[in-house]
């Protein structure tokens, strides 16, 4: 028997986007991390890492002296907080004891390389010594305080929100620990997402992960079937998801026509998830506050921005007129035949009738096409134009 959630009665989804439909094509990782430029403006712009869930299961695990000492058996996820809790990490194998589990914090892991194996600063003595974790204990372990006890092994200490609500939705805490329902990446990947309706909408293609900072990015939607679009897939917060009663699929709270106009993008053409800008766009447009917004070391960032010094997809405006303006500048952007990667993803801010486009495009030719379709919608006096070309 299906249990209504607690949605609010009109869709979360707001279809104001300074951000395009279709991103940056970024092959094997989704965000190369390792050789990302290590100055402070970078360090704002973008994240520390952003990996496809199915790339990280099943990657080895090397300690500090180049030794093997397991691989990613799975990952923990408590979806509704959009955390990472654990790694599950298989380690009998690598270490002369048979089959075996443990379950390591998400900041004891580091990735240095897309493709290479992952890194644990510890020895296999210690790693032999750790709590054994049984796959087949799961929802017992993750509704108990041993998730703590095992942090603690570590040397971490679990914080988990209990009211780790985003934006319009509450988080259904089941755990007296504060956390939700925890599920493996691997069975989160391929479970369906309907609406309100009970329409199916598609199925959930990958998640992408900030392994720094132990969170979920966005889940990643397979919704061509749903939207009449091929291979297209939808990029939607962890936090504007929620479980069913029977935890055996996913609710989104929206329609055909928002979804249509919400963050999207061709198989072939994964977008830059470590771009701060655009997975910030992503949240905004689903009314979710995200936890980027929330982390100290953006403080300086966002007080400049806000400023005025640099508009960014965060500073849109919130009037019906504002959204209106950007909406309708983003699709005639999308709708121009030619365009590069780069002009189709140019950022589109309007606050109180004022548009702003930023961003790098491939020609001065598209520089003009985007500024005129920007003008013949809010008038010549109201753009400002700060477009860029780069050579491609």
């Amino acid at each position: 028997m299906k249990t209504k959630l607690p949605f609010p009665s009109r869709p979360l989804l707001a279809p104001l986007f300074a951000f395009a439909v279709i991103g940056l094509e970024m092959p094997g990782c989704v965000a190369a991390a390792a050789s990302a430029p290590t100055t402070s403006r970078a360090a704002a712009d973008h994240l520390g890492t952003a990996l496809k869930a199915n790339d990280v299961v099943g990657l080895k695990i090397l300690n500090n002296e180049g030794q093997t000492v397991g691989s990613v058996e799975d990952i923990a996820i408590d979806l509704q907080s959009g955390r990472i809790v654990q790694f599950i990490v298989s380690t009998g194998g690598f270490l002369s004891m048979g089959e075996r589990h443990s379950a390591v914090p998400p900041s004891r892991v580091q990735f240095r390389e897309a493709g290479k194996p992952l890194h644990f600063d510890i020895t296999r003595e210690k790693l032999k010594s750790a709590p054994a974790f049984e796959m087949s204990d799961w929802k017992d372990f993750y509704q108990s305080d041993r998730v703590q006890e095992s942090y603690r092994f570590f040397g971490e200490e679990a914080a988990f929100d209990r009211s780790a609500a985003n934006g319009k939705l509450p988080a259904v805490v089941t755990s007296a620990n504060g956390l939700g329902h925890v599920q493996r990446a691997t069975k989160l990947m391929g479970l369906t997402v309907e609406n309100l309706q009970q329409e199916n909408i598609g199925t959930v293609d990958n998640l992408i992960l900030d392994l720094s900072k132990g969170r979920v990015v966005a889940v990643i939607v397979s919704t061509g079937g749903f939207l009449g679009m091929g291979d297209t897939l939808s990029v939607i917060p962890p936090t504007a998801l929620r479980f069913s009663s029977e935890h055996d699929r996913l609710r989104l709270d929206t329609t055909k026509e928002s979804l249509r106009d919400a963050p999207r993008f061709k198989s072939g053409e994964w977008p830059d998830f470590a771009a701060r800008d655009y997975t910030a766009g992503v949240y905004r447009a689903y009314q979710q506050d995200s936890y980027l917004d929330r982390d100290a070391d953006n403080a300086a960032r966002n007080t400049r921005d806000r400023a005025g010094r640099t508009l960014t997809a965060v500073d849109q405006g919130n009037s019906a007129s504002d959204v209106a303006l950007t909406r309708d500048i983003r699709r005639g952007v999308v709708a121009l035949d030619g365009l590069s990667v780069n002009g189709k993803n140019v950022k589109i801010v309007t606050v109180n009738g004022q548009v702003t486009l930023r961003g790098p495009v491939g020609t001065a030719e598209e520089k003009v096409q985007i500024a005129d379709i920007a003008t013949r919608v809010a008038g010549a006096a109201n753009v400002n134009n700060q477009l860029e070309v780069v050579a491609r």
